[in-house]
């Protein structure tokens, strides 16, 4: 007996042993992923090294996950606007960065805010910038002019097009099936053109109007980025887009707008002429990813921050989810950062078209009340509009050039299915009620005028008390609100002008103000986005049943953490796996 129990003991010791040698391991990588970046801790950057910047695919706000796309295999198509600009905020100070690099990818797309934002941190960045891509389209050109050198692969094409927006209209068809759009909107919302494609068969006069002034400012934007860095006349470039919008890179050269067809090392031969570089041959120079570079992390993190808080989606009640904006989350996350000793302010990034006025009045509600405790600050990304900015007008607001923001205004949408149903479904509907006007939100039921009039009442009350909101807020008069509401759209430079926000900036306008508000003094602080993974949060998420499959594409020894935590109590298990060989 005492034989087996000291083999007994032994073996748990030796699982013991082998267990904690085995999370030790697996740790390791997350500790790297997550531990706080110090000068030179991962990565020594060598003299002579160019920055390397791909765009493709998604442009997001900001990547919390970037971590894990140290991973070749994870999130390949996400490109993060923040981890980007400071990138290139770092690069301009580092001596050992000698140029920036940049190739667009044809899977790259970016809206006309996020534009502005790169280019305004490229203007900034006084290293040499070359630009190399396969396509050049309006704003990727836009893009491109800000650089020293733009470089088109041989079989590549420069496709300037301007700017288009189509709307489909619903109401035939609508009629068609029987049935019966129930839109409503105060008689001063004209520009609230959200329920014309169930109402209508073509674009109002006022939405034709508000259409033109969007897509024309947009145009413009990349136009005159185009004309101001390739020096080319506008003549010139009006002629290009009605005649010969698709160009060869021998077109291209001509009119300017590349410096270079692409051949083998460009590149480093560019850089290489440009800086008059003593390196022995071009191809001497180390190249290094953004990645990477920011593994680097030049400056040590303070406790104080000040925290961004992304918010993407349709406003609505409840909890956030993927596109949605939840009155609840946004609530709690509000909570949590007012609670937070070492959080001095909050700075709101607001993309969003709308949604329930319900849930911006909550949103409101939780914004003043952390207003008690810190300042919060809203920095608009693209689109801010509508309820999006009913929650804004408490704070101080930026944004960058080619936001759309306002459309101040309400309207109400249901459908009554009734005639459809009889008509095409034969279908009879019958209700008892114990009151008048029990089933008044029924889409079966085809409303009275009374009905009609009622619910048209409770929307202009809605109205009445936005404009109250908006005037407060922005410290106007109702009739000044009124002036500039109705629906209307506005472009940030006209935003400006009409007193709807307080700078045309970027986020770190926004942090300036924020720690203005908060007193806290530049370089005493840090800027962190909520949802960035620490230790703990990457344990939780790798964890949840849902990331397994991107467990599967990640470091063998991460999906060791799983196991952990399914292998609980005494075990029989080998911890070996066996490699088929591929032929």
């Amino acid at each position: 007996m005492k034989k087996f129990l000291k083999q007994l003991a032994a073996t748990i010791l030796g699982l013991a042993i082998f267990t904690g040698f085995w999370i030790l391991v697996s740790l390791v990588p997350i500790l790297i992923l997550v531990a706080p970046k110090n000068k030179n801790v991962f990565t020594s950057i060598k003299p002579n090294t160019i920055l390397n910047i791909g765009l493709k695919g998604q442009l997001v706000a900001h990547d919390s996950n970037r971590s894990l796309n140290r991973f070749k295999e994870f999130n390949e198509k996400i490109v993060s606007l923040s981890e980007v600009t400071k990138a290139l905020t770092e690069a301009e100070e580092d001596p050992n960065i000698v140029g920036i690099y940049i190739y667009i990818y044809r899977s790259f797309s970016v809206n006309h805010a996020d534009l502005d934002t790169l280019i305004h941190a490229l203007e900034k960045c006084k290293k040499p910038i070359v630009v190399n891509a396969l396509t050049y389209d309006d704003s990727t050109l836009a893009l491109a002019s800000t650089a020293n050198h733009i470089i088109l692969k041989p079989t590549g094409i420069v496709h300037l097009k301007g700017e288009s927006m189509t709307t489909f209209f619903y109401k035939g068809t609508l009629e068609h099936f029987g049935i019966e759009p129930l839109c409503y909107r105060p008689d001063k919302c004209k520009y609230k053109s959200f329920i014309e494609p169930y109402t209508r068969n073509s674009m109002s006069e006022e939405s034709k109007e508000q259409i033109n002034k969007i897509i024309n400012t947009l145009h413009n934007q990349c136009a005159s980025a185009i004309m101001k860095n390739r020096k080319i006349p506008k003549e010139v470039l009006d002629k290009i887009y009605n005649e010969s919008p698709i160009l060869n890179p021998n077109e291209a050269l001509k009119h300017n707008l590349i410096d270079e067809i692409y051949n083998t090392n460009a590149v480093n031969k560019y850089f290489h002429s440009y800086l008059n570089s003593k390196l022995e041959s071009e191809k001497d120079y180390n190249h290094i990813t953004v990645d990477n570079y920011s593994a680097t992390a030049t400056k040590k993190s303070k406790k104080t921050k000040i925290v961004v808080l992304p918010l993407k989606g349709d406003i609505v009640l409840g909890k956030s989810e993927k596109g949605k904006i939840g009155a609840k989350t946004v609530d709690e996350l509000l909570e949590k950062y007012a609670e937070d000793p070492n959080c001095k302010a909050i700075i709101i990034q607001l993309y969003t078209h709308g949604g329930s006025v319900v849930a911006s009045n909550c949103i409101r509600d939780s914004i003043i009340e952390t207003q008690t405790k810190k300042p919060v600050v809203v920095l608009m990304r693209n689109v801010t509009a509508s309820a999006g900015y009913h929650i804004a007008t408490l704070c101080k607001i930026i944004a960058p050039k080619g936001t759309i923001t306002g459309s101040i205004g309400v309207i109400g949408l249901g459908v009554n299915i009734n005639k459809g149903l009889k008509d095409w479904l034969h279908i009879n509907v019958e209700t008892l009620n114990t009151h008048s006007f029990s089933n008044m939100d029924d889409s079966y039921h085809s409303p009275t005028e009374q009905e009609k009039a009622i619910t048209q009442h409770h929307i202009d009350d809605l109205y009445d008390s936005f404009l109250d909101d908006v005037a407060k807020g922005r410290g106007m008069s109702k009739e000044q609100v009124e002036e500039i509401a109705g629906g209307r759209v506005w472009m940030t430079e006209e935003a400006l002008e009409k007193g709807l926000i307080d700078k045309i900036g970027y986020l770190q306008d926004a942090v300036d103000i924020a720690a203005k508000q908060a007193n806290i003094a530049d370089g005493e602080y840090t800027v962190t986005y909520h949802g960035d993974l620490t230790l703990k949060g990457l344990i939780e998420w790798f964890t949840t049943e849902e990331k397994e499959k991107y467990i599967q594409q990640l470091h063998p020894h991460l999906k060791h953490l799983k196991h952990l935590e399914e292998r609980k109590g005494i075990q029989a298990y080998w911890p070996y796996k066996i490699v088929e060989q591929k032929t």
